[in-house]
């Protein structure tokens, strides 16, 4: 799926040089599910924005399905984004004048350029079923996020990029976001999720502990 061959990421920040990723080198296999973690700051949100084609690096490549990404023309990486990758941030981005229903249906639109897809189905299984007609301002932390969730699922994207989904939330909906990822795992896409949380390590099928842009370890779950 991934091959990220001496991948680096340097930003300028107050007449210094920093390094967000140092010169990384690893592969993603289709279908797996990838644990991002380590501390604040070290380059977790970074790597996940290269791999979904957002943020150019500074050198190295990144090969999705044997094409380099930065390679590729914008238009290119922008379809990519729109017919392959999704995302889940923990800002949830959600446009506060449409109604959750109209949020998720958008992504669609977006997507296909028409607006199909049994988005009754998955608010049920998210639990929001009885809040699509409401608009974000009017949901609670948790109902945000599983709208957002919702909004990138509905598209059945073949990779999921997830950015500690679960970091403002309590543990019900912390648990509701968890059993989604996995179950979408099981559906056979691959996700990476980047996390600070120990407890989220077990649903990986391997996690990758960064330290200062770099890799310190690389472990299979047991």
């Amino acid at each position: 799926m991934y091959d990220l061959q001496h991948l680096s990421k340097l930003y300028r920040k107050s007449g210094e040089t920093v390094r967000a990723l140092d010169d990384l080198d690893f592969k993603i296999a289709p279908c797996e599910f990838l644990v991002l973690h380590g501390a604040s700051g070290s380059g977790k949100t970074t790597l996940l924005l290269i791999l979904g084609g957002m943020l150019t690096p500074s050198c190295g490549t990144v090969r999705c399905n044997g094409v380099d990404l930065y390679a590729s023309s914008r238009a290119d990486r922008n379809r990519f984004r729109r017919t392959a990758a999704g995302f889940i941030f923990q800002q949830f981005h959600l446009m506060p004048y449409l109604t959750a229903y109209d949020n998720i249906r958008v992504a669609l639109a977006l997507r296909s350029g028409h607006a199909h897809g049994d988005i009754h189905a998955l608010a049920e299984r998210l639990g929001i079923a009885d809040r699509l007609a409401h608009r974000p301002g009017e949901l609670s932390v948790g109902e945000q996020q599983r709208v957002a969730m919702a909004r990138t699922l509905i598209c059945e994207p073949d990779i999921i990029l997830a950015d500690e989904p679960t970091g403002n939330l309590d543990a019900a909906n912390r648990n509701i976001i968890a059993e989604c990822l996995a179950e979408e795992h099981r559906r056979g896409r691959t996700i990476v999720l980047a996390t600070h949380e120990e407890r989220l390590l077990e649903l990986g099928t391997r996690t990758l502990e960064l330290d200062q842009g770099r890799i310190k370890e690389s472990l299979p779950r047991p």
